[in-house]
């Protein structure tokens, strides 16, 4: 959730939804929560490296984003290997 919070923050993402750090802090902790930990995978710790990793490329401007359909964007880029299996 830190990371989460860090990264919101940095891009400015409270100041642009108009929302508190503690209506953020409490989104985040739900989705955190809603994770399954048998899930060997996509779990939280997958959501904090993809988290960085996708703030890590818009912040150096090495990843181009659209405004439409962002999340494919990112989702094919990210998984394109084991989308052509």
């Amino acid at each position: 959730m830190c990371l989460g919070l860090k990264i919101f923050q940095r891009f400015g993402i409270m100041e642009f939804l108009r929302v508190s750090e503690s209506v953020v802090a409490g989104w985040l902790a739900a989705v955190e929560s809603s994770y399954h930990s048998e899930n060997y995978y996509h779990n939280s710790t997958h959501a904090a490296d993809v988290l960085h990793a996708s703030a890590y490329f818009l912040q150096t401007n090495k990843l181009k984003v659209s405004r439409v359909g962002e999340g494919e964007c990112w989702e094919n880029y990210c998984h394109k290997s084991t989308k052509q299996q």
